[in-house]
Order: structure tokens, then sequence, then C-alpha cells
């Protein structure tokens, strides 16, 4: 598993994309800051320096890419078990690619490469942030606002990047596990969003959605909680 560090950086997942064909599969460029990190629909991703996660992963597998519908959330999985197996409770996955506690957001994930060459996993967890400063559409947490305590950053990234390369470099595309965790712990399951009311994920991963008329899939795209 090969490691880059800067101490400031605009993005991880600009600079794997930029320099894709220079690193192998599985490396993981991370940041202390990030002046332009980015998130759905171009969102600014927001984090104080040196006290949260900011990393992305290069992806070069073959089939690993060619089942990218699930690798985000796939990503948001293997995140929710490790918070889970630290010691945080309540820990669930918003479809389809954030991991929540409780009501608020505490990690990240933006899928984005050039297919079928390369993908990169962009991920930003809060670990050590006590404070979040300015509007957001949805309330942040963090790991030390769950512990109410710092954790050790570098042990919690450390512990967390090998368990991520260890599931992707096991990885054999099992939909059904994945599907079955993602039903267990779906943050919007009997939630009203402004397609209608959240019933089911689909075998394809799609948001199966109630609009009092129709069933209808969603694909794609983030959704909206908000009730109308």
């Amino acid at each position: 598993m090969k490691i880059i560090h800067f101490d400031e950086i605009d993005s991880t997942s600009l600079y794997l994309m930029n320099e894709a064909d220079s690193y192998s599969n599985f490396t993981i460029v991370e940041a202390s800051f990030q002046t332009n990190g980015k998130g759905r629909e171009d969102r600014k991703w927001n984090a104080n320096k040196d006290e949260n996660l900011m990393f992305s992963i290069l992806i070069k597998e073959k089939e690993i890419i060619e089942n990218f519908k699930c690798l985000s959330m796939m990503s948001a999985n293997i995140v929710r078990k490790y918070l889970t197996k630290i010691g945080i409770k309540n820990v669930s996955i918003k479809w389809p690619n954030d991991v929540y506690v409780n009501d608020r957001k505490i990690c990240g994930i933006l899928l984005q490469g050039k297919y079928p060459d390369y993908l990169v996993v962009g991920i930003g967890i809060n670990v050590n942030q006590k404070e979040f400063l300015g509007e957001y559409r949805v309330k942040p947490t963090s790991v030390v606002n769950e512990f109410s305590f710092l954790v050790d950053i570098d042990a919690f990234k450390s512990n967390l990047y090998k368990t991520l390369i260890n599931e992707l470099e096991d990885f054999s595309y099992s939909s059904s596990k994945l599907i079955h965790d993602l039903r267990k712990f779906n943050y919007l399951q009997n939630k009203v969003i402004k397609e209608g009311k959240v019933i089911d994920i689909n075998d394809d991963f799609s948001l199966v959605v109630d609009n009092g008329k129709e069933t209808i899939f969603l694909s794609s795209g983030e959704v909206n909680t908000n009730k109308k």
C-alpha cells in the first residue's frame, strides 16, 4: 500500500486523476488540508487542517472498475463497519454514498475517474473537528463529538486504510451481502424525500420510492431528505 502525503493540496482526487498513469492500484493520496475539496454536485468539502481525514484511493483493478455501480456504496459500508467497530453507535448509510451518525453526516464519498481505465474514490471523514461553522444542508458530526475525547488520528487512519485496502484487495462482487447491509443500515428507509417515501433498495442498488401513484427507482444522483 503506497501512501502519498501532502501538507496542503487543492484536491487529493484531482491529483490522482491527473497522475493516474504514474501510480499503481490502491495508491492512497492524503492531505492535512485541501483548498478545493469537493463533494457531490460540486459542493465544497470544508474541513479544518490536521483534524480530519481527507484522502483518495486509486482503483485500477478491472473487476472493481467493471462493478463501479457498487463501489461508492461498498466504500461507505466499509467506513460504516469501521466506525461501528471502534464504538460509534447508530451509524447508517445515506444512499448513495454518505455515512451518517443519527441524523448527522460524518463521512462523504465521491467516485470519479476515467472509465474503464481507472476510478478514484475520494473520502472525507470528520475526526477531531469539534465545531463546524457556516451553513450546512445537513448538520455534521465527528468522531470526537461522538466520543467526547480526541482520538489518535494517525492510528485511526492507519487502521482504516488497512481495512479499506484489505476489503478491496479481497473484492469479489457479491451484491447480496452488500445489498443486505445497505438495506439493514439504510438511513433513508421509510423517510419522505421529494420524490416520495423510500421503501427499499433494489438489487441493482437503485433506491425504491413510492410516490403515492407508483413505485419509482432512483438510480443515481443525490436525494433531498427534506419533506415536501
